[in-house]
C-alpha cells in the first residue's frame, strides 16, 4: 500500500495520469504507460497493491495485478522495508526488481537487492533504469550492431559526419535582400 507506484508512473509520464493519495488501496484498476526506453518501446503498468483487500473492486484489481505480473518481463516491486522481499518471494512474483520509493522523505534501505528512488526528485532513477535496461537487453551494446550492406554503411558514415558537424560552433549570418 502507498509505496509510491503511482508517483513513479506520474514521473515517467511527466504528468499526472495516476491518482496519488495517502489512503491505502487508491489504485484499484491498472493504468498502462508506453515509454520510449532507450529506443525500445516499453509498457509500464501502475497496478493495485498486493495487500489484504477491503472491497470487491480492490479484490478485482489485485487479481488483475497478479495476471499482469505473470505476463511481465520484469516486475518492479515497490516495498516499504526489506522484510517484504520474503513476502513477495512467497507470492511467486517472478523477475522482480525491488524498489524503495519516497527516499526524499523516508529512510533509504541499505541492501543491494533494493533500488532506492524518489519520484519527487528523480534521485535513483538513472541507476534503476540502467538495471532495467540490462535485464531487458542484456547482450546488446552499441558497438554490437552490424550493418551488412555497403550503401547502408555509406549512409551511416555520412549521417555520423553530419551529426558531428552539427555539434561544431558556427557563426551564422542571415541576409535578407530586396
Amino acid at each position: 500500500p502507498n509505496t509510491g507506484k503511482s508517483s513513479f508512473i506520474n514521473n515517467l509520464a511527466k504528468r499526472d495520469i495516476a491518482i496519488v493519495t495517502n489512503e491505502p488501496g487508491t489504485t484499484r484498476d491498472s493504468l498502462e504507460l508506453f515509454v520510449d526506453f532507450k529506443g525500445m518501446p516499453v509498457k509500464f503498468y501502475d497496478t493495485a497493491g498486493l495487500r489484504p483487500h477491503t472491497s470487491k473492486a480492490e479484490e478485482m484489481g489485485i487479481k488483475k495485478t497478479y495476471n499482469l505480473s505473470d505476463m511481465a518481463d520484469i516486475n518492479l516491486v515497490f516495498i516499504d522495508n526489506e522484510n517484504e522481499i520474503h513476502d513477495y518471494e512467497k507470492k511467486m512474483i517472478k523477475n522482480t526488481i525491488y524498489v524503495k520509493s519516497k527516499t526524499d522523505i523516508l529512510k533509504k534501505i541499505n541492501n543491494k537487492k533494493i533500488f532506492n528512488i524518489s519520484s519527487a526528485t528523480g534521485d535513483g532513477f538513472t541507476k534503476l533504469f540502467e538495471h532495467i535496461y540490462s535485464k531487458i537487453n542484456p547482450d546488446k551494446k552499441e558497438e554490437d550492431y552490424i550493418v551488412s550492406r555497403e550503401r547502408h554503411r555509406i549512409t551511416m558514415k555520412k549521417t555520423l559526419k553530419h551529426l558531428k558537424n552539427s555539434k561544431k560552433t558556427k557563426n551564422i549570418d542571415i541576409f535578407a535582400e530586396d
